[in-house]
């Protein structure tokens, strides 16, 4: 529109609510490629252990409906014991997820 003139101020200030929830759209990503090296159908439901520290505990709390609608997620365990050799590992920056998935019944 000709009439508006003048500038525009952008605020790129990245607070800890939106570097959350960059972290949690990464791990939906790679709970997605998780899901896709297992050979899961787009359609499979799925149950996911999930081992972390209290750091990544909190954002899968935080995050946990939008990750199991996004996943097709029925159960979520977290654990903050010690993962198994059968897990599959995610870095989202310094956060460390030790995920096994299995198809839900």
């Amino acid at each position: 529109d000709e009439q508006l003139s003048g500038a525009v101020e952008l605020n790129t200030e990245l607070t800890a609510e939106l570097r959350a929830e960059g972290a949690a759209r990464d791990l939906i990503r790679a709970l997605q490629d998780c899901r896709k090296k297992n050979n899961y159908q787009t359609t499979d439901r799925v149950n996911l252990k999930i081992t972390t520290d209290a750091a990544g505990r909190d954002l899968l709390t935080h995050f946990a409906a939008e990750i199991k609608r996004v996943v097709l997620v029925d159960e979520m365990i977290i654990s903050t014991e010690s993962a198994t050799s059968e897990s599959e590992v995610i870095k989202i920056g310094e956060l460390t997820f030790n995920v096994v998935p299995s198809l839900s019944n």
